[in-house]
């Protein structure tokens, strides 16, 4: 597998049964030593990202864009979820667009008024004024979403031009906390998430708790989706939708992944080619910043001195092998 980011990442989630049951991520080896699909791999997949999608949607019901962030860390577990959301939005502004042009059939105005072929919600909010030293954002208005064509045309085009694409969906404000110790890697990596996604991000260089107040007062933020597993420290008591703690900005968090495990992680990235950081690549399992960080010892081959990919470690409780307690 390759980290780079190109034309064959795989948008449409539509077909979801059919894709799962022919991805080579998702098989074993029967007792003739062929190849065979792994039912149970994908029955769990397949309803873990089913659930998943689910939690978007309800989250998209219930929040407009404009209400709901995306906190960022570059990390594996964020791809995963970012590929849902964009895929969940892609549909919702689907799904308005159609309901619009129901209407002006119905009305009889289809030669009269022209159909708004954007998601109709506001998408580009006012950002505030005034200079921001520890809040910076950066836009990419104008990126036309791939998958965007070939919903309208229901099959999946992964080769889309771009300059034949004429819908869009709203930016995703989304919340990147950055520091000198962050890997740069990771910062390359978010920078190219943010145009390939269409992310309007924020890079917050405060704390969380601080950074999280000065973002609800701006933009009025009042739901964040987090990329948190229950295996994740701290998170074992985490719901679908959970409110901060007392004393923090009040805000949802939104945990469409909660359920996921290590492996699905990476079955769901191989099937549909998410594009993720190439630290994982390296030997990195579960990736902090710098001073905490190091490749995973579990993936270190002793005769050739390289550590394997991270997708390579099979028990999932060693992920985090790689992590450095701070004194």
């Amino acid at each position: 597998m390759t980290s780079s980011i190109d034309d064959n990442i795989d948008f449409d989630l539509s077909d979801l049964p059919n894709k799962l049951s022919k991805s080579p991520y998702l098989t074993k080896t029967n007792s003739n030593g062929t190849l065979e699909l792994d039912k149970d791999a994908y029955d769990d997949l397949l309803k873990k990202t089913i659930d998943s999608l689910d939690i978007v949607s309800r989250a998209f019901d219930k929040y407009s864009p404009n209400e709901i962030a995306f906190s960022f860390n570059g990390g594996k577990d964020c791809c995963v979820l970012l590929h849902l959301i964009h895929y969940a939005l892609t549909k919702k502004c689907q799904s308005l667009r159609d309901q619009q042009q129901q209407q002006h059939r119905v009305e009889g105005e289809e030669t009269r008024t022209p159909i708004n072929n954007s998601c109709s919600v506001n998408s580009h909010q006012d950002s505030g004024t005034g200079d921001d030293k520890d809040i910076n954002t950066r836009g990419t208005q104008g990126y036309i979403s791939p998958e965007m064509n070939s919903l309208n045309n229901h099959k999946n085009n992964n080769n889309t031009n771009h300059e034949k694409i004429n819908h869009s969906i709203p930016e995703l404000r989304t919340l990147y906390f950055i520091n000198d110790k962050c890997f740069p890697s990771v910062n390359e990596f978010t920078e190219k998430c943010a145009k390939l996604y269409k992310l309007n991000v924020t890079n917050i260089s405060k704390g969380i708790k601080e950074g999280l107040e000065e973002v609800v007062e701006k933009y009025n933020i009042k739901a964040v989706f987090a990329g948190a597993r229950n295996t994740d420290p701290h998170c074992e008591h985490l719901d679908d939708f959970t409110p901060t703690d007392p004393g923090w900005p009040q805000l949802m968090r939104i945990n469409p992944i909660l359920q996921w495990n290590y492996k699905n992680v990476w079955q769901f990235i191989h099937t549909f080619r998410v594009p993720y950081c190439n630290l994982y690549d390296q030997g990195y399992t579960s990736i902090g910043h710098i001073d905490d960080t190091i490749p995973n010892p579990s993936l270190l081959d002793a005769s050739s001195g390289i550590y394997k990919p991270a997708h390579h470690l099979l028990d999932g409780s060693l992920e985090r092998c790689g992590r450095i307690k701070k004194k």
